[in-house]
């Protein structure tokens, strides 16, 4: 592949392959792209592709992964919030934000109204999460859910 990624799509970058171009040295030593059998609207985007040189996003370094602390990655209920949005609470049960308004005015998830949101303490989505076994053995029913 090129040395660097233009902007060129995969088609025209995997044609310059087939054809030896990784370099701007090599398409001026290859002379003229129609002959290879480019159009010339290709033949152009390839020439300006590479006197612009590589995309910006490219130029940049990659940022290093932040170092999750080994007591957080142990309990993934460190990583919450205290107090939890609705939003934020839909997108850590995988529920729709909607689903946890409702739950919230049945009363099934204990939660403070903050004007037209809903702010839920961390411990009552945990609560919420109480294992089957346990709800059975407590002689509760699915239904109450």
């Amino acid at each position: 592949m090129l040395a660097y990624r233009l902007a060129l799509s995969d088609r025209l970058i995997n044609r310059l392959a087939e054809h030896g171009i990784y370099t701007h040295e090599d398409l001026q030593a290859r002379g003229d792209l129609e002959r290879l059998g480019f159009t010339a609207l290709d033949a152009k985007r390839i020439r300006y592709a590479f006197l612009r040189g590589p995309r910006p996003d490219d130029e940049q370094p990659v940022k290093p992964q932040a170092q999750v602390p080994a007591s957080a990655s142990a309990d993934p209920w460190a990583r919450l919030p205290e107090l939890l949005t609705a939003r934020e609470a839909a997108e850590f049960l995988r529920v729709n934000r909607r689903t946890i308004a409702d739950w919230c005015l049945l009363g099934r998830l204990a939660a403070y109204r903050l004007d037209k949101d809903w702010r839920i303490p961390r411990d009552a989505v945990k609560a919420l999460l109480v294992p089957v076994a346990a709800q059975n053995s407590s002689g509760s029913s699915s239904a109450n859910l």
